[in-house]
């Protein structure tokens, strides 16, 4: 936990700096006051990130309290856990109580208890944890089943961002090559609907940014570029890959490897 805060009170100090915030160290019964008017007492030795009228943005409750999101949807939060505002006083993110009832736009979901949840400015949940299996899509249509109790993240469009699978699913890249994902595995999309990132079945020849093919190994994690040149994978044999001047290096099978957008080894 004080690794924890340490990072947050280095965060904050540049946000001050940034965005002329202020952040203080809650002192014992420390009383703060929400952009909405309430009062609430947070934990002694936390930090309290103000904005620039003095309105708490980012505490430690002690208490159970009742914040809304943009929507108005009203959340229990968990007492003792960070909460962050936005600036006109609707949540961020939480970490809930109770299971609750979470959306974007028409599309409405149930967030597992005591898991952080993050909402857009607009109130559309951004991350969440379901509580069930759940149907999931992306902007080209394509929808998959995403696994309970595992992190879904959804793009500001509402395409699948991130989400873990149920069963074997076939994904696609920007260069329109179907790659098929292992279950119970994680897989994510950029916001245009193409995989970023797979954990493959199958061996399958992808393309760095040089046009170079490679084999890259079944049962590893291939990540991709937007423009589906693949950016990290492990080999399925040994291999010459090149940096930016051109200088030849070998690469092995078994050896996770990563490239620059132009193909050259990192």
């Amino acid at each position: 936990m004080k690794k924890i805060l340490l990072v947050l009170v280095i965060n904050l100090f540049f946000i001050d700096l940034y965005y002329g915030q202020t952040m203080i160290i809650a002192k014992e019964n420390t009383i703060i006051t929400l952009p909405n008017g309430l009062k609430t007492t947070v934990r002694s030795g936390t930090p309290i990130l103000l904005s620039r009228t003095k309105k708490a943005l980012s505490f430690f409750p002690v208490d159970s309290i009742r914040l809304s999101n943009a929507k108005k949807q009203i959340f229990t939060v968990q007492p003792g856990t960070l909460v962050n505002l936005y600036k006109d006083g609707y949540i961020q993110d939480f970490i809930p109580l109770h299971d609750v009832k979470v959306s974007f736009k028409d599309k409405q979901y149930i967030a597992k208890a005591r898991n952080r949840i993050y909402f857009y400015e607009n109130g559309d949940v951004q991350e969440f944890v379901p509580k069930k299996n759940i149907q999931l899509s992306t902007v080209r249509g394509k929808t998959y089943l995403a696994k309970a109790n595992r992190i879904v993240f959804l793009h500001p469009n509402g395409s699948i961002g991130k989400f873990t699978t149920v069963n074997e699913i076939v994904v696609e890249n920007a260069r329109s090559q179907k790659l098929t994902a292992l279950p119970n595995t994680t897989v994510e999309f950029f916001d245009n609907g193409f995989v970023k990132s797979v954990f493959i079945k199958d061996s399958v020849i992808v393309v760095n940014g040089r046009g170079q093919k490679i084999i890259a190994a079944p049962k590893y994690v291939v990540k991709f570029y937007k423009n589906g040149f693949v950016e990290t994978l492990t080999p399925a044999q040994n291999i010459t890959v090149y940096n930016s001047v051109n200088k030849a290096y070998k690469a092995y099978k078994g050896q996770i490897i990563s490239f620059d957008k132009y193909g050259n080894i990192k």
